[in-house]
């Protein structure tokens, strides 16, 4: 049987914000309405069913959820026990309240244990409402605290997935370097299992040594962030690796957090460009040719000492400091002919020009 009342009456820190669902389990329909009665007295605004048999009580939690269930304890064929039973094998969290004549504190002890909110006698109803707004502000509380302990765990997941799918090896040390935590970055980089990295020294895995580097941005926690020269590992691979000090709400260091990452082949290739360009400037600087370079308009970039010589001059400044249009071609239409074929054509036909020399002599160039 299904009913709605409404009320006006508002009894301060009773959630009153909604119309409240409710199910009676009670084969006194005179007790069920009492009871509906006394919460709509104190403020509540009720939409509820009253049921007396197992089967009607199913076919309720089946149809709709409730915010609570009122149950007698002794009914005709079974209990308020047998109803709580079935209202938590259907997997329903609702608030179940039991509401009797007598009940034993052996009986009152095992309803609590099984999971009721609370117990009030019929002789007491005028505490039913400060039982169910009890019951309802606790529900809440926990629901609060479920949805908050859920968002820690997503927030818990998402950043370890985060923390996991980093390229670059990431590792969590304490303040006696010992590893508390690394990613799977740090496995795949050292070649290591997760039980040989935990708990070691972090420089016993990074650099395969027994005291910390010299120099180690350890040694300088008391600072903010920092980032350590490459170093190699004991198997040659070269490391580079920043470090971000951890600090507790009173600013204690806790810990550090070291990013490292494997820079071998960026090191290979930065020395093979070093030793190219190092070949090249042997090259410039030993040749018999001159060789410079310049802006269009003739500002020389640079020179190498047989250009120097060639012009007379005694140093590379003094040759920087000229323009190659106005002060080196005798004769400047012959430069601009030059530029104008390199800009059409790419490239410049050889031909003998004459250039000025140091002092006011030319030399034939090519």
């Amino acid at each position: 049987m299904s009913a709605t009342a409404n009320s006006e009456i508002k009894n301060d820190g009773l959630p009153l914000s909604r119309t409240l669902q409710v199910l009676v389990v009670e084969d006194s329909r005179a007790d069920a309405e009492l009871m509906l009665a006394v919460l709509k007295r104190a403020g509540y605004l009720l939409n509820f069913d009253i049921v007396s048999v197992p089967d009607e009580f199913e076919k309720c939690l089946r149809a709709k959820d409730y915010d609570i269930v009122l149950s007698d304890h002794n009914l005709l064929t079974w209990t308020g026990m047998d109803a709580l039973e079935m209202l938590r094998g259907a997997g329903k969290e609702t608030p179940f309240v039991v509401a009797t004549a007598t009940l034993g504190d052996e009986a009152a002890v095992e309803y609590i244990k099984r999971g009721a909110a609370d117990y009030i006698l019929k002789h007491r109803l005028e505490r039913l409402p400060v039982v169910i707004g009890q019951t309802l502000r606790e529900q809440a509380h926990r629901k609060q605290e479920s949805s908050l302990q859920e968002k820690l765990l997503c927030a818990k997941r998402e950043w370890e997935l985060t923390f996991d799918t980093v390229p670059d090896a990431v590792i969590m040390v304490n303040g006696e370097c010992r590893i508390r935590r690394a990613n799977h970055a740090v496995t795949g980089l050292l070649g290591l299992p997760f039980s040989e990295i935990i708990g070691q020294h972090c420089y016993e895995v990074l650099n395969g040594i027994v005291r910390p580097i010299p120099g180690c941005l350890h040694e300088g926690w008391s600072t903010v962030a920092g980032r350590q020269p490459p170093t190699r590992d004991g198997h040659g691979t070269v490391l580079e690796c920043s470090s971000t000090p951890v600090r507790d709400a009173t600013g204690t260091l806790r810990g550090c957090v070291h990013v490292v990452r494997d820079v071998t082949a960026r090191t290979e290739a930065e020395r093979a460009i070093y030793e190219s360009e190092r070949k090249y400037r042997e090259l410039v600087e030993n040749t018999t040719y001159g060789i410079f370079q310049s802006t269009p308009e003739g500002q020389f970039l640079d020179v190498n000492p047989a250009l120097v010589a060639m012009l007379g001059y005694d140093s590379k400044q003094e040759v920087l400091a000229l323009n190659l249009v106005t002060d080196v071609y005798l004769r400047s239409a012959d430069c601009e002919d030059m530029l104008r074929q390199w800009r059409e054509e790419g490239s410049h036909s050889c031909e003998d020009l004459c250039w000025r020399q140091k002092g006011g002599g030319t030399v034939l160039v090519r």
